[in-house]
C-alpha cells in the first residue's frame, strides 16, 4: 500500500478555520497594545511636563503681566490692537526643567481677566495649564492646573472647528478643556522678542 500523501480537503477546510480563529483572537489584542503604547508614551511625557509645571508655577508663580499693546496693520488701512500679557515662563523652561529638547508640541495656556478689547482685558492674566499634542502618535494630553486634572485623548475626538491643521487641533483642543482658555503666542515668553509692542 502507498503511503498517504499530502491533506484531504476536510484537514484543510479545519486547519484554515483555526488559523482564522487565531488571528480573530490576537490580531484586536495587537492592536490594543499597540494603541496602548501610543497612549501611554503621550501621558507618560505629559506627566513629565507636568512636574515641570508645577515646580515653575510654585518658583514664579503664573501671572501674566500686562506688557503693552501689540498692532498689526490691516489690509484697509485700520490698526487693530491686542494686549500682550508676559509669561512668568514657558514651554522652553518647562521642557528644560523636565530634561526634555522637544518644545514644539507643547503649548501652555492662559487666561485673560476679561473679554477681548474690554478694559478688564488689560489687567494680569494667569497661566492655567498646557496642551501636549503629539500627532504622530495619535494622542494629546491636556493639563487643568486649576483642577489638578491630566487627561490624555485621542487626537481624532477633537472637534475640527477653526482649521484641520495641526495649530487648528490644538486651538481646539484649548477651547473644548479650557473656559475662556488661549494658546499663548510665542513672543510673550520671556526672552522673546516683542516687535510691534507699544506700551
Amino acid at each position: 500500500m502507498k503511503p498517504k500523501k499530502g491533506f484531504t480537503l476536510v484537514e484543510l477546510i479545519v486547519v484554515i478555520a483555526v488559523i482564522g480563529i487565531l488571528a480573530a483572537v490576537l490580531i484586536p489584542t495587537f492592536t490594543g497594545a499597540g494603541e496602548s503604547a501610543r497612549k501611554g508614551a503621550v501621558q507618560a511625557a505629559a506627566d513629565t511636563y507636568r512636574k515641570a509645571y508645577l515646580s515653575l508655577a510654585a518658583a514664579k508663580g503664573t501671572d501674566c503681566v500686562y506688557a503693552g499693546e501689540w498692532k498689526e496693520q490691516q489690509e484697509d488701512g485700520t490698526t487693530i490692537s491686542s494686549p500682550i500679557h508676559r509669561a512668568p515662563f514657558g514651554p522652553k523652561e518647562v521642557a528644560e526643567f523636565a530634561g526634555v529638547e522637544e518644545t514644539e508640541n507643547l503649548y501652555l495656556v492662559y487666561r485673560r481677566a476679561g473679554g477681548p478689547g474690554s478694559e478688564e482685558d488689560r489687567k494680569p492674566a494667569a497661566l492655567i495649564g498646557f496642551v501636549y499634542m503629539d500627532q504622530s502618535q495619535g494622542y494629546y494630553s491636556y493639563f487643568d492646573a486649576e483642577q489638578d486634572k491630566i487627561e490624555t485623548l485621542p487626537v481624532s475626538d477633537i472637534p475640527p472647528e477653526v482649521s484641520f491643521d495641526a495649530y487648528g487641533d490644538i486651538e481646539n483642543a484649548i477651547e473644548q478643556h479650557f473656559e475662556g482658555g488661549l494658546a499663548l503666542p510665542e513672543f510673550c515668553y520671556p526672552g522673546a522678542e516683542q516687535s510691534g509692542a507699544s506700551a
